[in-house]
């Protein structure tokens, strides 16, 4: 605040130096008293010096405004990414288990790993689950702001319900939002031969709260705690498109094109954004996770159990910890 005050008092200083001088010179050229074949002489009388002036009094205020501005941009997007990153980690150094072997998980990318990060069960515990919402609202808003989405805006989620349906209902709560859990096809009531209209309605839970016909175009997004080859989000997400586009819900909602998950607990498929992008999906999360942050992970869930006096050693460990996740998206660790 202090180095804002300064350089405004130093650009004013500048601005009221230029104008002093403005005035000074026009006093002189009205009296005439300088000889105008003086070979400086246009310094008094020439060049058209008030658009020259005006110009260099708007480039000194304009270049301070952006100066400020890029500043304040850049302060808030590192507290922004620095806050997403070490909760997170925080929160799932928590919910982390470590298996006596190697253990398989996954639908379309099958997962060998030691480790499995019980995201959904620790959603169960209400300060948990608030954590997180806070965590996936922060990415959200974040890359709305920065123009990442298809729409500025959302009115509904959709949510595998085969997923963290108490994430999605929770997040929906707080934002605002209307919820939609979208059933998985293993789900005994899911319906397959019914005609799209009414697959919408019964293999989307919470559809009729958006059903048409309504004033407004409805935007939404997909949404679940983490995803490993993202089979249950992207099928909801292409199922609600189809059906959308099939009926008389057309007219009424945009397809969902943007995907949201807290974090991907496998880092091999580094394939995933491009799939998704080639069925229209982008794909938005903090990071992914690598069997080696796997274990640093762990590491650091047993640190801060053992050690909760140590603050200073904690810090130190989260501080050093996020050298090795991998993170797809660029605004993060840089």
């Amino acid at each position: 605040m202090e180095s804002a005050l300064v350089i405004s008092n130093i650009t004013l200083i500048i601005v009221a130096a230029i104008l002093g001088l403005l005035t000074i010179r026009w006093l002189i050229s009205a009296s005439g008293i300088v000889p105008k074949k003086w070979k400086f002489s246009w310094l008094f009388y020439g060049r058209d010096d008030s658009e020259l002036i005006t110009k260099t009094v708007k480039k000194v205020l304009n270049e301070q405004k952006k100066e400020e501005e890029t500043r304040s941009i850049s302060r808030f997007k590192a507290n922004w990414k620095y806050n997403e990153v070490y909760n997170l980690i925080a929160l799932l150094s928590n919910c982390i288990i470590k298996t006596n072997k190697e253990v398989r998980y996954g639908e379309s990318s099958r997962v060998w790993t030691r480790y499995y990060i019980n995201s959904m069960g620790i959603a169960k515990n209400e300060k948990a689950l608030s954590i997180m919402v806070g965590i996936m609202s922060q990415l959200v808003n974040r890359e709305i702001v920065n123009g990442q989405t298809t729409y500025p805006s959302y009115d509904f989620i959709i949510t595998p319900k085969g997923g963290n349906p108490i994430f999605g209902e929770k997040f929906a709560e707080t934002e605002g939002a209307h919820l939609i859990l979208h059933k998985h096809e293993e789900d005994s009531s899911k319906l397959h031969e019914g005609g799209k209209w009414i697959n919408l309605r019964i293999n989307f839970e919470g559809f009729s709260e958006i059903a048409p016909p309504h004033k407004k175009k409805l935007r939404g997004i997909a949404m679940d705690c983490n995803a490993s080859g993202c089979t249950q989000i992207r099928e909801s997400i292409k199922e609600f498109n189809k059906c959308v586009k099939a009926t008389q819900a057309k007219g009424y909602i945009e397809p969902v094109r943007d995907a949201f998950i807290l974090f991907r607990p496998d880092a091999k498929n580094d394939k995933i954004d491009d799939v998704l992008e080639g069925e229209g999906i982008k794909l938005h999360r903090i990071m992914d996770f690598s069997e080696e942050a796997k274990t640093e992970l762990k590491a650091l869930g047993e640190l801060t159990l053992e050690k909760k006096s140590d603050v200073n050693k904690v810090t130190q460990f989260i501080k050093e910890f996020p050298e090795c996740i991998k993170v797809e998206h660029k605004l993060l660790i840089e």
